[in-house]
């Protein structure tokens, strides 16, 4: 009979640490999030930190449950996950579903499969089906982009760039014939 002796592949190692990996990966997002940023504002802007603070935190949450150490939630692996869940939302995206599309990435999509690299699907995009399925209408109102312009008198922000999507007043019907309307 043929005895085998399972061993790893011959792989080569470059030396590069998951840290140094998934940070130089962040870096990678930066322009594309710093121009999505500039087209479509603070809303957007509010997506990307409410998904990466809610991953952290989450991934902090799990590894103190698991008794591991919480030190792993900063390798940059929770960071990432976060923040490619927010660059595929809407920048309209409410903040609450941003928070459980995040925690759902890390707890669901990451952790139940048993951590970093042992995941069938990635966890950022397991969380936007997800969302997908719950959420249907938030995930699919996407804005036009607004970016800043530059006028005679400055920088000019419209008002989807700051995160307003209407005005009121009294009676901003009469702003179109310049009078006040009878009143009967």
């Amino acid at each position: 009979m043929v005895q085998f002796t399972a061993v790893s592949g011959p792989h080569t190692h470059g030396g590069e640490s998951t840290t140094f990996i998934m940070h130089v990966v962040i870096a990678a997002l930066v322009p594309a999030t710093l121009y999505g940023v500039y087209l479509f504002g603070l809303p957007a802007l509010q997506v990307i930190l409410v998904c990466a603070v809610t991953a952290v935190g989450c991934e902090f949450l799990c590894l103190q449950g698991l008794k591991k150490d919480w030190r792993s939630s900063l390798d940059g692996s929770a960071l990432l996950t976060g923040w490619l869940l927010a660059l595929s939302l809407p920048p309209s995206t409410p903040w609450w579903v941003a928070l459980s599309g995040s925690a759902f990435a890390i707890v669901v999509g990451k952790h139940v499969f048993g951590g970093l690299g042992q995941n069938p699907f990635n966890p950022a995009m397991l969380a936007r089906v997800m969302l997908l399925i719950c959420f249907p209408i938030e995930l699919t109102d996407w804005r036009a982009a607004m970016p800043i312009t530059m006028a005679e008198s400055g920088l000019q922000f419209s008002d989807v760039w700051m995160g307003i999507d209407a005005i009121s007043s009294a009676t901003p019907l009469s702003q179109l014939t310049g009078e006040l309307p009878a009143i009967q």
